[in-house]
Protein backbone atom coordinates (compact mmCIF):
# COMPACT_ATOMS: atom_id res chain seq x y z
CA UNK A 1 0.00 0.00 0.00
CA UNK A 2 1.61 3.38 -0.62
CA UNK A 3 2.25 6.07 1.84
CA UNK A 4 -0.19 8.26 0.26
CA UNK A 5 -2.85 5.66 0.80
CA UNK A 6 -1.76 4.57 4.08
CA UNK A 7 -2.38 8.29 5.32
CA UNK A 8 -6.06 8.47 3.53
CA UNK A 9 -6.58 5.38 5.48
CA UNK A 10 -6.11 7.08 8.71
CA UNK A 11 -8.21 10.29 8.34
CA UNK A 12 -11.57 10.64 10.23
CA UNK A 13 -13.85 11.80 7.50
CA UNK A 14 -12.88 8.73 4.85
CA UNK A 15 -15.66 6.16 4.78
CA UNK A 16 -16.30 3.23 2.23
CA UNK A 17 -19.14 5.47 1.70
CA UNK A 18 -17.53 8.61 1.01
CA UNK A 19 -14.75 7.04 -1.51
CA UNK A 20 -17.78 5.86 -3.69
CA UNK A 21 -19.42 8.85 -3.68
CA UNK A 22 -16.18 10.73 -4.56
CA UNK A 23 -15.64 8.04 -7.55
CA UNK A 24 -18.72 8.97 -8.30
CA UNK A 25 -18.55 12.38 -8.65
CA UNK A 26 -14.89 12.12 -10.98
CA UNK A 27 -16.64 9.59 -12.73
CA UNK A 28 -19.91 11.45 -13.67
CA UNK A 29 -17.51 15.13 -14.10
CA UNK A 30 -15.60 12.83 -16.73
CA UNK A 31 -11.83 13.45 -14.77
CA UNK A 32 -11.52 10.23 -12.77
CA UNK A 33 -8.15 8.97 -12.07
CA UNK A 34 -6.61 7.08 -9.07
CA UNK A 35 -4.32 10.28 -8.53
CA UNK A 36 -7.32 12.83 -8.42
CA UNK A 37 -9.36 10.34 -6.28
CA UNK A 38 -6.56 10.49 -3.60
CA UNK A 39 -5.98 13.86 -3.82
CA UNK A 40 -9.81 15.08 -3.23
CA UNK A 41 -10.21 12.46 -0.52
CA UNK A 42 -7.29 14.01 1.56
CA UNK A 43 -8.24 17.38 0.41
CA UNK A 44 -11.73 16.19 2.05
CA UNK A 45 -13.66 17.90 -0.77
CA UNK A 46 -17.29 18.20 -0.55
CA UNK A 47 -19.63 15.89 -2.18
CA UNK A 48 -22.43 16.77 -4.15
CA UNK A 49 -25.86 15.49 -3.04
CA UNK A 50 -26.80 13.76 -6.42
CA UNK A 51 -23.47 11.35 -5.79
CA UNK A 52 -24.31 10.35 -1.84
CA UNK A 53 -25.51 6.78 -1.84
CA UNK A 54 -29.67 6.53 -1.41
CA UNK A 55 -29.84 5.06 2.06
CA UNK A 56 -33.77 4.57 0.99
CA UNK A 57 -32.43 2.06 -1.66
CA UNK A 58 -31.00 -0.79 -0.26
CA UNK A 59 -29.48 -3.37 -2.54
CA UNK A 60 -31.83 -6.53 -3.07
CA UNK A 61 -31.50 -9.67 -1.54
CA UNK A 62 -31.16 -12.04 -4.11
CA UNK A 63 -33.81 -15.06 -4.80
CA UNK A 64 -33.72 -17.60 -1.50
CA UNK A 65 -32.23 -21.02 -3.35
CA UNK A 66 -34.65 -23.29 -3.85
CA UNK A 67 -33.98 -26.74 -3.00
CA UNK A 68 -32.60 -29.38 -5.05
CA UNK A 69 -34.55 -32.11 -6.12
CA UNK A 70 -32.19 -34.58 -5.41
CA UNK A 71 -31.71 -34.47 -1.46
CA UNK A 72 -28.38 -36.54 -1.40
CA UNK A 73 -27.37 -37.68 1.57
CA UNK A 74 -28.17 -37.04 4.99
CA UNK A 75 -26.08 -33.80 6.16
CA UNK A 76 -23.65 -34.58 9.32
CA UNK A 77 -23.61 -33.11 12.42
CA UNK A 78 -20.67 -31.86 12.25
CA UNK A 79 -21.93 -28.91 9.40
CA UNK A 80 -24.01 -27.54 13.01
CA UNK A 81 -20.56 -27.07 14.77
CA UNK A 82 -19.05 -23.63 14.73
CA UNK A 83 -15.92 -23.35 11.64
CA UNK A 84 -15.10 -19.91 12.57
CA UNK A 85 -13.64 -18.27 15.79
CA UNK A 86 -16.47 -16.37 15.92
CA UNK A 87 -19.31 -18.84 15.90
CA UNK A 88 -20.38 -19.05 12.56
CA UNK A 89 -21.40 -22.47 11.86
CA UNK A 90 -20.55 -24.54 9.06
CA UNK A 91 -23.76 -24.79 7.11
CA UNK A 92 -24.05 -20.86 8.02
CA UNK A 93 -21.12 -19.91 6.50
CA UNK A 94 -21.84 -22.32 3.45
CA UNK A 95 -24.82 -20.57 3.06
CA UNK A 96 -23.28 -17.31 2.65
CA UNK A 97 -20.80 -18.27 0.01
CA UNK A 98 -23.77 -19.76 -1.91
CA UNK A 99 -25.22 -16.06 -1.96
CA UNK A 100 -22.06 -14.28 -2.59
CA UNK A 101 -21.43 -16.92 -5.72
CA UNK A 102 -25.02 -16.47 -6.76
CA UNK A 103 -24.41 -11.81 -6.36
CA UNK A 104 -21.03 -12.49 -8.29
CA UNK A 105 -21.53 -15.72 -11.29
CA UNK A 106 -23.96 -15.29 -14.62
CA UNK A 107 -27.12 -16.52 -13.54
CA UNK A 108 -27.05 -19.31 -16.27
CA UNK A 109 -24.09 -20.54 -14.61
CA UNK A 110 -24.99 -20.38 -11.09
CA UNK A 111 -28.66 -22.41 -11.47
CA UNK A 112 -26.59 -25.06 -13.13
CA UNK A 113 -23.61 -26.01 -11.47
CA UNK A 114 -24.13 -24.24 -7.97
CA UNK A 115 -27.64 -24.28 -7.43
CA UNK A 116 -28.30 -27.73 -5.98
CA UNK A 117 -24.96 -28.29 -3.83
CA UNK A 118 -25.35 -28.71 -0.32
CA UNK A 119 -22.75 -28.50 2.47
CA UNK A 120 -23.10 -32.47 4.00
CA UNK A 121 -20.11 -32.39 6.38
CA UNK A 122 -17.09 -30.31 8.15
CA UNK A 123 -14.39 -32.19 9.23
CA UNK A 124 -10.65 -30.72 10.02
CA UNK A 125 -11.19 -27.31 8.36
CA UNK A 126 -12.34 -29.38 5.07
CA UNK A 127 -16.06 -28.28 3.80
CA UNK A 128 -17.33 -31.59 2.38
CA UNK A 129 -20.16 -30.56 -0.79
CA UNK A 130 -22.36 -32.82 -2.58
CA UNK A 131 -23.33 -32.05 -5.92
CA UNK A 132 -25.37 -33.95 -8.35
CA UNK A 133 -23.25 -35.70 -10.41
CA UNK A 134 -19.47 -36.22 -11.76
CA UNK A 135 -19.94 -33.61 -14.35
CA UNK A 136 -20.81 -30.96 -11.79
CA UNK A 137 -18.14 -32.09 -9.19
CA UNK A 138 -15.72 -31.91 -12.17
CA UNK A 139 -16.76 -28.49 -13.36
CA UNK A 140 -16.75 -26.84 -9.62
CA UNK A 141 -13.26 -28.09 -8.57
CA UNK A 142 -11.64 -27.05 -12.07
CA UNK A 143 -13.02 -23.51 -11.94
CA UNK A 144 -15.01 -22.68 -8.71
CA UNK A 145 -12.42 -23.99 -5.84
CA UNK A 146 -9.60 -21.75 -5.83
CA UNK A 147 -13.39 -19.29 -5.17
CA UNK A 148 -15.17 -21.17 -2.97
CA UNK A 149 -11.77 -21.45 -0.66
CA UNK A 150 -11.11 -17.73 -0.71
CA UNK A 151 -15.03 -16.95 0.28
CA UNK A 152 -15.40 -19.34 3.00
CA UNK A 153 -11.55 -18.81 3.99
CA UNK A 154 -12.57 -15.24 4.44
CA UNK A 155 -16.29 -15.94 6.31
CA UNK A 156 -14.56 -18.32 8.55
CA UNK A 157 -11.17 -16.30 9.72
CA UNK A 158 -9.05 -19.60 9.19
CA UNK A 159 -7.52 -21.43 6.32
CA UNK A 160 -10.46 -23.64 5.04
CA UNK A 161 -10.47 -26.83 2.46
CA UNK A 162 -13.30 -27.30 0.34
CA UNK A 163 -13.83 -30.91 -1.26
CA UNK A 164 -16.65 -31.78 -3.74
CA UNK A 165 -18.35 -35.03 -3.62
CA UNK A 166 -21.16 -36.64 -6.05
CA UNK A 167 -23.86 -39.32 -5.79
CA UNK A 168 -21.32 -41.95 -7.55
CA UNK A 169 -19.10 -41.05 -5.06
CA UNK A 170 -20.94 -41.64 -2.33
CA UNK A 171 -22.21 -45.01 -3.28
CA UNK A 172 -18.61 -46.71 -3.84
CA UNK A 173 -17.61 -45.91 -0.15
Amino acid sequence: MSAAVRRIAELDHVTPDYIIAQTRRLEGEGRYSPGLLIKVIRDGDPIPPKYLPSKAEPEPDPEPLPQPEDPGPQADPSVNAPASPNGTTAVRAWEMTLTQLQREMPKSAFETWVRDSRLIAFLNGSFVVYVGDAYARDWLESRLTSTITRLLTGICNRHIEVKFTCASAVLDR
